[in-house]
């Protein structure tokens, strides 16, 4: 994420490829969710709800991993992305916009009434 901050910043690219360097970043926590809830699951410290709402945000926040197809082709306009990076890309959007703040949330919820 910090990698496509920085090279719009500096101008080095676009928002649109900076974009996708932002959601290839998300991409790798949603890597990171999906390996904390699996191995949640064995323990009964978390509720069941919440390590299955957390794999279900880790799997749609990995899909920005088809990011990376855009950006080793070096693609830096919407219209010349592969319709996959930005239909698929943007379901990847919604897991980090909406789903992961909501599950850090009831994860927070949880862990203080402990």
């Amino acid at each position: 994420m910090v990698v496509g901050s920085a090279l719009v910043i500096s101008g080095v690219t676009g928002w649109f490829l900076a974009g996708l360097c932002m959601t290839a970043g998300n991409a790798l926590i949603g890597l990171w969710l999906l390996a904390l809830n699996y191995s949640a699951q064995r323990s009964t410290s978390w509720p069941h709800g919440l390590v299955v709402f957390g794999l279900v945000v880790g799997v749609t926040m990995a899909l920005g991993m088809v990011s990376i197809i855009a950006i080793l082709r070096g693609v830096d306009a919407q219209d010349a992305a592969p319709w996959i990076v930005t239909s698929v890309g943007l379901v990847g959007g919604v897991g980090w916009v909406v789903l992961y703040p909501i599950w850090y949330i009831w994860l927070g919820r949880t862990l203080l009434l402990r």
